[in-house]
């Protein structure tokens, strides 16, 4: 499954493979134990798209955390996160229907210093 890692602490957005069992590898994209699920929709390319975005449910507290957010969503995220594509009818993770680089430039992802 295609998915965007987004690493506030490196600021960067990088386009990943997720095989096998997907929980495990949210896992260890984000380097956390527990995980929540943040759904949104983004005007990417000129269509809205549905993804989920997967952070480190006890993100807040970790100490010297790094921050992210896009113009199309109305809070900052705490850490790294893994973008997939969400199928509306079932619930199901799916491909992330874009890639990293029209990610960043249509949603201003900005990064937030610690």
């Amino acid at each position: 499954m295609k998915a965007i890692v987004i690493d506030p602490q490196k600021k960067e957005l990088r386009d990943i493979e997720i095989s096998g069992d997907k929980l495990q590898a949210y896992y260890e994209n984000i380097g956390c134990s527990t995980v929540a699920a943040v759904n949104a929709q983004f005007m990417v390319n000129g269509e809205i798209i549905h993804a989920t975005i997967w952070v480190d449910d006890e993100g807040l507290f970790v100490e010297d955390q790094s921050y992210w957010f896009s113009n199309q969503y109305p809070y900052p995220l705490a850490g790294k996160g893994v973008l997939v594509g969400f199928e509306a009818e079932t619930g199901d993770c799916i491909d992330a229907p874009v890639c990293a680089e029209d990610f960043k430039r249509d949603c201003s992802v900005t990064f937030l210093a610690q």
